[in-house]
């Protein structure tokens, strides 16, 4: 008796359910879709902090004539030869070769030597959504593009 009961129960559910869900939903219409890529961001290559920024770059902490320069703060902090060892505590990386097997890298220690010797930073605007960063030190140059889309 108790299970013809529970049948009925769950069949009167599941009909009512099924008829709430036919009617029309009340809900406003939902949001349009957002608009295609837009060409009117905000313009860096008008914005007065790109231009505070270009000139400490540039000007500054790029000039190597400047006593501010990346070169003179490496020297200051890391010393005349501007060097600097990490002792990175044995850290160990498998790497997966493909079928051919697996490769372990153990890291025991960095040292980097002589980075002021030829270092170089430089910022540029190269559009209205375009930034540029340029970084070397001594063998290792970095140049990053940044646009807005």
């Amino acid at each position: 008796v108790i299970s013809k009961q529970g049948a009925q129960a769950v069949q009167q559910a599941s009909a009512a359910v099924r008829n709430y869900l036919r009617e029309p939903s009340i809900s406003p219409k939902p949001p349009s879709h957002l608009p295609g890529l837009a060409s009117d961001y905000f313009d860096l290559s008008t914005w007065v902090g790109t231009s505070f920024v270009s000139k400490l770059v540039n000007g500054v902490l790029g000039n190597l004539s400047s006593p501010h320069s990346l070169q003179q703060i490496m020297r200051d902090l890391l010393g005349p030869d501007a060097n600097v060892s990490l002792d990175t505590g044995n850290l160990t990386r498998n790497v997966s070769v493909g079928h051919v097997g697996n490769i372990s890298v153990t890291l025991n220690a960095l040292s980097f030597s002589d980075l002021a010797s030829d270092s170089r930073l430089s910022f540029d605007v190269r559009g209205p959504q375009n930034l540029s960063l340029g970084l070397g030190l001594s063998h290792f140059v970095a140049d990053v593009s940044l646009r807005l889309f």
